[in-house]
């Protein structure tokens, strides 16, 4: 009997949950330069097989309830260093952002993160490119806003991580451009469960928000 009491207790816990609660997005941790990055000059985009929430090279959801509210993005150009591979995305960020690096490492790959802004749980939100020109690097991130009605609104944002690998010694800039859409409906089943993305999104008329950062890499790895 405490056995089938527990059980639709922890039932009625769950439905009781928001989405956003009972159904977490993946955490994915940084992970190395893939093999297609090479060379200054190469594109990354999606396709067939890289589906939307795919192209990031590490990625991490974050509940809004854990105060750091913000309305707008921020975007960083760092190494992730390797002894602090069991620090999730997020914290790593807070640390760099606390104490920057003057260059990064020229023996390390090189990353973008970006924390983005506060978003609805509804909304979503995904890196459509990534491209190397030279010494410049763009990003094309889409950020889509329901247009539905909600019972309900809970809030998040997400960390996410571009690897772009081991840099030559230099000078480098970075444009991240946020692209404004709009929805009514969600594929796959209809429902709004986090791994559903738009179906029907389109675009915004509304200026596009560009960031923009530049960084060195150091002839030798510095501390850090």
């Amino acid at each position: 009997m405490n056995g089938w009491k527990s059980a639709v207790f922890a039932f009625v816990v769950l439905v009781g949950l928001p989405l956003s609660a009972q159904n977490q997005r993946k955490y994915e941790p940084p992970v190395a330069a893939r093999a297609v990055v090479s060379g200054t000059e190469w594109k990354r985009s999606l396709t067939a097989a890289i589906v939307r929430g795919k192209l990031q090279d590490a990625y991490q959801f974050v509940r809004g309830d854990t105060g750091k509210w913000s309305d707008e993005h921020t975007l960083l150009a760092t190494n992730l260093e390797p002894t602090q591979a069991g620090i999730r995305l997020d914290d790593q960020l807070d640390r760099k952002l606390a104490a920057p690096a003057g260059r990064l490492a020229a023996d390390q790959d090189a990353w973008l993160v970006l924390r983005s802004r506060q978003y609805d749980d509804n909304d979503r939100a995904w890196i459509a490119e990534i491209e190397r020109r030279g010494n410049t690097f763009t990003v094309i991130m889409d950020e889509a806003i329901w247009r539905g009605k909600y019972f309900k609104t809970f809030t998040y944002y997400e960390t996410y991580g571009v690897n772009l690998g081991k840099l030559a010694p230099g000078e480098y800039a970075v444009e991240w451009t946020v692209r404004s859409r709009s929805f009514s409906k969600f594929a796959g089943d209809g429902k709004p469960y986090p791994e559903n993305w738009p179906q029907d999104d389109e675009a915004v008329e509304k200026p596009t928000l560009i960031l923009k950062t530049t960084f060195s890499v150091a002839a030798e790895a510095g501390k850090l």
